[in-house]
């Protein structure tokens, strides 16, 4: 064969090559691209195809497609139910150690008024609780927090009463769920038209959250006017009177101001004694007449008392009171913090004087 014949031989072959390669350049890049659409196909199927394969095999699995027409399934050896609402997430703040601020009962109910709560339990000694607790202003724990998806449950209307909004929070009225709890501080003692009943230096502090409508403020009346002013504890105690006039009682809240008109000319407690004794007189009536008499009979200056009563004037300060009841979750009378102890009821004389005695004795 001649040199030239060679020579074109090769050439051929050179080319020829060089077409297959780019054939081969072609397929490989088609074949990656093949891969790669397979790869994303099943990132984004995984949970929808896998799964469907697998209830094609076993007849079971949790796929978008067999969710979607059921309401309740069984998966895993559990009962799953599908809710409307979205995850309602509960934080609660509270203190281990502490037997009457468990809120294991609590989230049982809970669970069966919002099925999809979500709880979260930080401590309140920690600095995210005490946060928290300072941002609810919550003067008690546990502090039962929920955040705005409860805004978008069914039930949300029908419990807005028993929430407070703070902000973008809802803090919960602990006394819905009965728990006891406790409290991290104690009200303010001081009162706007009251002087001191008892010893100012006194080492035990009696509030009491009251209404002079109520029987049962009436009889612990009873008792602590007996301990008090009978039995010689005046000089052993202090006491201060907060108004909780409770809705029902319809003279209630007139009883309160004619408490505080008497208040303001400085027989605050006079009128307190009068009110809780004649109970029975003044409870039913219709007008003011009642309370105007017993500002005469106090010897109080009577024109200032009635303007006073008939204006409303110190319908502020009852309303305070109220509020700081609302802060403590005190809805019901009477209620009594003896320094820090809080005592929800009428407390029997030979209790509340056991009471007395032990902190005395410390």
């Amino acid at each position: 064969m001649s040199t030239e014949k060679k020579a074109n031989d090769s050439h051929e072959k050179i080319e020829k090559s060089g077409t297959e390669n780019k054939k081969m350049s072609k397929k490989d890049k088609l074949k990656q691209n093949y891969l790669s659409i397979i790869i994303l196909l099943v990132g984004l199927l995984a949970g929808s195809i896998f799964v469907d394969v697998a209830d094609l095999i076993k007849g079971d699995g949790v796929s978008q497609k067999r969710l979607s027409g059921k309401d309740v399934f069984e998966y895993a050896d559990k009962t799953w139910v599908a809710y409307p609402d979205p995850i309602v997430n509960l934080t609660v703040v509270n203190d281990e150690n502490c037997k009457e601020c468990s809120t294991d009962g609590a989230l049982v109910a809970l669970r069966s008024a919002i099925p999809t709560i979500s709880p979260t339990t930080i401590s309140s000694n920690s600095d995210e609780g005490q946060k928290l607790i300072k941002k609810s202003e919550s003067k008690s724990i546990p502090v039962l927090i929920f955040d705005k998806s409860i805004e978008k449950t069914e039930i949300f209307s029908k419990i807005q009463n028993v929430l407070t909004q703070k902000d973008n929070i809802y803090v919960l009225d602990n006394s819905v769920l009965g728990i006891t709890g406790k409290y991290t501080e104690s009200p303010t003692f001081e009162s706007k038209n009251q002087t001191i009943y008892g010893n100012p230096e006194a080492k035990v502090a009696l509030i009491e959250f009251s209404d002079f409508q109520c029987p049962y403020c009436k009889a612990f009346y009873d008792s602590l006017d007996k301990l008090l002013n009978v039995d010689g504890y005046k000089d052993k105690v202090k006491l201060s009177f907060k108004n909780l006039p409770l809705d029902f009682h319809p003279n209630s809240n007139k009883a309160a101001m004619a408490a505080e008109c008497a208040g303001e000319q400085g027989k605050f407690w006079e009128m307190y004694s009068t009110l809780f004794s004649k109970q029975a007189e003044w409870q039913d009536s219709t007008d003011l007449s009642k309370f105007k008499s017993y500002a005469l009979q106090l010897k109080l200056d009577s024109t200032k008392f009635n303007q006073c009563l008939d204006s409303n004037k110190f319908q502020a300060d009852i309303d305070a009171d109220k509020s700081l009841a609302k802060q403590y979750n005190i809805n019901g009378t009477p209620a009594v913090f003896i320094n820090d102890e809080f005592i929800s009821g009428a407390m029997k004389y030979e209790d509340l004087k056991a009471k007395i005695d032990a902190l005395l004795a410390k």
